[in-house]
């Protein structure tokens, strides 16, 4: 049994970024599931200039009715606007391991940790691309020490306390010197720190934020149509002919399909919009509950 997915086409720019988020959507439909190229499509959503058609026409549908879903996304989320363009450029020309560490918040932490998470050829490409900043005296390093042991300097140095971490750090450093702070880092901060330098930063949060939103709108309509999709086959598996409808919270169009029976193969199956949250369980080929649409 193959169904098609209504809302799972996308137009792209033509580019190497958007020919792999091709392969990928092309994989999953086949497959009718997402496997490890979830997150890969995700970070390459977020950078290559597309247009959802389906998430267009639907939100003029939404306007007209003046319903807005919840969490459902401006539009202007999917315009990548000409001053965001060069920094969206320099993380698709990072390699998949190396953006999704560029685009994830990252605390300070030691090179050998961050080597551990992400590797090491991700630190070398960051550094070489200038989305690395670099930690390596010890008075750097305090600023990244929890507040414990802050204090356990502290006391070896006989600074005086303060109100907060920064004070803190300051009051060590101006009694303390560069040799004398290195022997008395914790093991794991005597390595180098590296931060990166988030390109994130550099955009608007609220497009950040909106882009981000109907990125996740997408995978998780695709997613559910995976799932229910599923719910049919097994529907079909087991001789039970109709699949029942069911939905906590419906919007106006979702509502006249409400904990309706649909005869799978006949019936539009959900999702029937981006974003719908309409799911299908197994109903058993009773003809006395099957309400006709």
């Amino acid at each position: 049994m193959h169904f098609d997915c209504p809302f799972a086409t996308v137009q792209l720019q033509g580019s190497p970024a958007a020919q792999r988020v091709q392969e990928l959507v092309s994989s999953s439909l086949q497959r009718q599931s997402f496997g490890p190229e979830y997150y890969e499509l995700a970070d390459l959503l977020f950078t290559v200039p597309f247009s959802w058609t389906a998430f267009d026409e639907w939100n003029r549908k939404f306007s007209a009715l003046g319903y807005k879903p919840r969490m459902w996304p401006a539009p202007v989320g999917l315009v990548i606007t000409p001053d965001c363009d060069a920094v969206l450029s320099s993380l698709r020309s990072l390699s998949v391991g190396t953006r999704k560490a560029a685009i994830s918040w990252t605390y300070p932490m030691p090179a050998g940790l961050f080597k551990q998470k992400y590797g090491t050829d991700a630190l070398d490409e960051l550094d070489k691309s200038g989305h690395i900043e670099w930690s390596r005296t010890p008075a750097e390093k305090l600023r990244f020490l929890s507040l414990s042991e802050l204090r356990n300097i502290q006391k070896s140095v006989s600074a005086r306390g303060a109100k907060n971490k920064m004070e803190l750090v300051e009051r060590i450093i101006a009694v303390a010197g560069e040799c004398q702070l290195q022997a008395l880092l914790p093991a794991e901060a005597k390595d180098e720190y590296v931060r990166i330098v988030r390109l994130l930063d550099l955009l608007d949060s609220d497009w950040v934020m909106s882009r981000r939103q109907i990125v996740g709108l997408y995978l998780d309509t695709v997613t559910m149509f995976f799932g229910n999709m599923r719910g049919a086959a097994y529907a079909l598996k087991v001789e039970d002919k109709v699949e029942t409808l069911q939905t906590d919270t419906c919007c106006p169009i979702c509502s006249p399909f409400q904990n309706r029976a649909l005869e799978v193969g006949r019936d539009d199956l959900p999702p029937y919009h981006p974003g719908c949250s309409c799911s299908v369980f197994p109903l058993s080929s009773n003809p006395a509950r099957l309400r006709s649409r």
